[in-house]
């Protein structure tokens, strides 16, 4: 059978391959979706024909297609708009300058924080040097005059032979004199101290750590004479520190400052002793045997460190007088305490008078005030020997 196509059938045939065309290409991307997206789809004339020639099912099929065509434009417009590449491209360049200034920022504090550093540092490193500087300034500021310097001459002599209220009075005379001279405050108030001056010494002790002038030994002072305030008949229970505990920390702490001063070793052995612990003293004076000046107190520390160990560990026998002549200064004095420990107040008696003459007047005094010979000053045979100069 042979089929005859017609002019108009192959117009419409053609017209309808066009309308159906998009559908088929729909995945293929739209190369301008800004204008294709503007523009309307197009018919021709074509078409119009075939629509009112063609079957209603064929024109229900054709809007579909039409309708479908317009979503997907309008979806592109929506996707694609221009305007909102903008805005986005915007705020993309937005967070970059903001961290382009935090790290602006960040720079500038920190740079902030090392000026400060090293102000800081650089200040406490001058600062130092100044104060180290106004301590010498302040060490020499003052020099003792002649009339000054005299009297510490007769001061400093009635301090070593024991005349301890001439020292006193001495030293407050020079204060009188030159009263920005450096440490007289702490001279009077030891010397008012072993004079029995205790209101004095301490007041003076207290000028003394107002102005920091030897402040430590003022420490040390004030915490030996509260001690010896909490021990002595009627004396109130201490409700705070208790004072043998903070008399042996001042001690201690003037020991770590002053290593090679014999008198910090000296104070600590005795305190010690003071309260029964005789092997703990006498390690401690062994180190201020080691560790002191050998031209200031060798000897004196020596002695005392003997004594302790003779009070920790009493010997069961005195030695003889057949031995005195051939005894040094501190062997007679040892044998002084063993026989006074055994009650033989005579024989002791004739070992002091043996160390006396080998001893300084200075380091026999000192040693006679020894904690060691406490119980026996009232020996009517050797009680010539504990009496202290008076002027």
């Amino acid at each position: 059978m042979e089929t005859t196509l017609s002019h108009g059938s192959f117009r419409n045939f053609h017209s309808l391959f066009q309308n159906f065309q998009p559908m088929n290409n729909s995945h293929t991307p739209l190369q301008n979706p800004d204008i294709q997206g503007d523009r309307q789809p197009e018919v021709s004339s074509g078409s119009e024909d075939f629509a009112s020639e063609r079957s209603p099912e064929s024109q229900t099929s054709g809007a579909k297609v039409q309708s479908r065509r317009a979503d997907q434009f309008a979806h592109v417009r929506t996707h694609r708009n221009p305007t909102s590449r903008k805005s986005r491209g915007g705020s993309r360049l937005t967070a970059f300058q903001q961290s382009e200034k935090l790290v602006v920022w960040g720079c500038c504090v920190l740079g902030a924080l090392v000026v400060f550093a090293a102000g800081f540092y650089f200040g406490q490193k001058f600062g130092r040097h100044a104060d180290v500087a106004e301590q010498i300034v302040q060490q020499d500021a003052e020099f003792p005059l002649p009339e000054t310097d005299a009297l510490l001459d007769v001061a400093f002599t009635a301090l070593r032979q024991g005349n301890y209220r001439d020292a006193m009075m001495n030293f407050q005379k020079a204060q009188d004199k030159q009263p920005a001279l450096v440490g007289l405050d702490y001279l009077i108030a030891e010397s008012s101290y072993k004079a029995g001056e205790s209101v004095l010494a301490r007041e003076a002790a207290g000028h003394a750590l107002s102005k920091n002038e030897s402040a430590e030994q003022a420490r040390v002072l004030l915490a030996q004479m509260d001690l010896e305030k909490s021990q002595s008949p009627g004396a109130e229970p201490q409700q705070l520190a208790d004072p043998n505990v903070s008399a042996e920390t001042e001690i201690k702490q003037f020991v770590a400052s002053h290593l090679a001063d014999a008198k910090g070793y000296a104070l600590w052995g005795d305190l010690l002793r003071g309260s029964g612990s005789y092997r703990s003293a006498a390690d401690v004076l062994h180190k201020g045997v080691l560790r002191a000046d050998p031209d200031s107190s060798r000897e004196l520390l020596s002695a005392k460190e003997q004594l302790a160990r003779l009070q920790n560990d009493p010997l069961k026998t005195a030695p003889s007088l057949s031995e005195l002549t051939s005894m040094s200064a501190e062997q007679s004095l040892l044998a002084a305490l063993t026989c006074f420990q055994q009650h033989q107040g005579e024989e002791a008696a004739s070992f002091l008078e043996r160390a006396r003459d080998l001893y300084s007047p200075q380091d026999f005094r000192e040693l006679m005030n020894d904690v060691a010979f406490v119980d026996y000053r009232d020996n009517p045979q050797a009680k010539r020997f504990f009496k202290q100069d008076q002027p």
